[in-house]
């Protein structure tokens, strides 16, 4: 992007029409829209020059003006007070509502193994979670936002039944570029899946959730389809409570190894 020559110059694009016309020696090209155009709004420099403009982004002290299809980086201390007081709400409105371009990647560290100290059938098992969080959004730190984290075990008794594992919730900071990792402590269990007993519970899934400052919902993801419309209701759930499928409590007292 480069700065635009004069705020006086006036621009607007589209592809039925092009004419140019000369308005008190200013080249004014006039391209009416084909279409719905973004919200514009007429920008005053403080020594009154203006220029139609959309915002395109917000960096520091500069104010990327998009005009049709080319963008003008511009300081914000050359535009009038209004124009300032209107970047610094559009920002505000801009941190609320975005969902920015997240990059995760999520390792439970899960591994089960038979327990040969107790008994044969018996078997052990731990999970360790790793999150990484990218921000590959252009131009947004995402600050002060939280990740929840819920983790469920199936019921070795009792099918489609299952229980929350662990709950663990973490500020989530990232600046353009840069990548966060949030490493959970580890849950150990004990299980037996096999006849003739059935008891325990063994690592099944997770629910991932960050919400931004203001409480939006910025990002969900569920390891498992059948929970994929019920994530958001799933961060309501207390540690060692029992669930089906819809992650409903089922209201069942249960016996945890964990």
């Amino acid at each position: 992007s480069t700065d635009p020559p004069s705020l006086k110059v006036f621009i607007k694009r589209c592809t039925i029409m092009r004419t140019s016309k000369i308005i008190g020696g200013i080249a004014c090209y006039l391209i009416l829209a084909s279409g719905p155009q973004a919200p514009a709004r007429t920008f005053t420099s403080s020594d009154g020059r203006t220029l139609e403009a959309e915002i395109s982004n917000v960096r520091g002290d500069d104010v990327v003006l998009k005009v049709g299809i080319k963008t003008y980086t511009v300081p914000k201390s050359r535009l009038s007070e209004a124009d300032q007081k209107y970047i610094e709400e559009w920002l505000v409105n801009r941190k609320k509502n975005l969902v920015p371009d997240l990059e995760i990647e999520i390792n439970s560290g899960k591994n089960n193994r038979s327990d040969r100290k107790d008994s044969f059938d018996d078997k052990m098992g731990s999970f360790n979670f790793t999150i990484k969080i990218e921000n590959e959004e252009q131009g947004f730190d995402l600050e002060d936002a939280k990740a929840f984290l819920v983790v469920l075990g199936e019921d070795c008794d009792f099918d489609d039944n299952y229980v929350v594992m662990q709950k663990e919730s973490f500020k989530v900071s990232v600046k353009e570029g840069d990548t966060l990792e949030w490493k959970g402590p580890e849950v150990s269990y004990k299980y037996d899946d096999s006849a003739p007993s059935y008891w325990g519970h063994v690592y099944y899934g997770y629910l991932f959730v960050i919400k931004n400052a203001s409480g939006k919902v910025i990002y969900a993801k569920s390891s498992k389809p059948k929970f994929n419309d019920h994530i958001v209701k799933g961060l309501n759930l207390r540690l060692k409570q029992a669930v089906d499928k819809t992650l409903k409590p089922t209201g069942r007292s249960v016996y945890t190894y964990f």
